[in-house]
């Protein structure tokens, strides 16, 4: 209630000349302070409240179109673009700082309705290297590691999360058809079917993985409409 008093009394313009400062002072102060992240609660509390802060106040109320675009390139050149960190001295930001980021830019696009170039070049890249994370981080690379001794030891999460991240892909199709073909998404459930006639053959760690990457994938297929339904409808049905 303080910071969204001292805001509001503060103004549009003091908030859109200072962003910058306001949103690192967040990271560093309220979502990076030790204590706020000790229990998982008080991670997602701190992280839905300033999280609101930013949204309802700051951009809903304060910034025009010019500021949501500046807005996005600020968070992606401060934060998404500093992960992983590649240089000798420097330091990725966190799982919890990339979220709030990563939320942030979501709303600043959907609030846009459209990705004008200087938005593109700002998230393309980036979002496409953060598919790697280990906390959710191509997908059938990470399928056939899953049984390999040699695979790394968060690889189950990551085949989760390049799942997750083809699974977002499929969801703007339906927005963007021209650009995509059909024999993509009949790909992707040819890969889910083949996963998961090979889960009988895995331990249960393994066959859990392959469930979730398989569920997670046929949900975003739904979303591509009834001609995609229709078409693939007995292929679903003996899933």
């Amino acid at each position: 209630m303080f910071y969204v008093t001292l805001l509001a009394k503060l103004g549009p313009v003091f908030v859109r000349a200072n962003y910058s400062l306001l949103v690192g002072h967040l990271m560093t102060e309220i979502i990076s302070y030790p204590k706020n992240g000790a229990t998982r609660y008080g991670k997602l509390s701190i992280r839905k409240l300033v999280g609101a802060l930013l949204r309802e106040l700051i951009v809903v109320r304060m910034l025009t179109e010019q500021g949501q675009i500046a807005a996005i390139q600020d968070l992606s050149s401060s934060y998404l673009k500093r992960w992983p960190a590649l240089m000798l001295g420097q330091v990725a930001p966190s799982s919890s700082i990339l979220t709030i980021a990563l939320e942030e830019v979501a709303g600043l696009l959907q609030q846009l309705s459209h990705a004008p170039p200087p938005v593109q070049d700002a998230v393309s890249a980036p979002l496409t290297t953060l598919l790697t994370h280990p906390s959710h981080s191509s997908l059938q690379r990470d399928i056939e590691s899953l049984q390999s001794p040699a695979a790394p030891s968060d690889i189950d999460r990551q085949t989760l999360g390049h799942s997750y991240g083809l699974a977002a892909l499929a969801v703007v199709v339906p927005h963007c058809p021209l650009y995509v073909s059909f024999d993509v998404s009949a790909g992707v459930l040819d890969t889910t079917a083949q996963l998961l006639k090979l889960t009988s053959d895995h331990d249960v760690h393994i066959a859990a993985v392959e469930v979730e990457v398989v569920w997670t994938l046929i949900a975003s297929l739904m979303l591509l409409g009834p001609n995609f339904v229709r078409s693939h409808l007995p292929q679903l049905l003996v899933l």
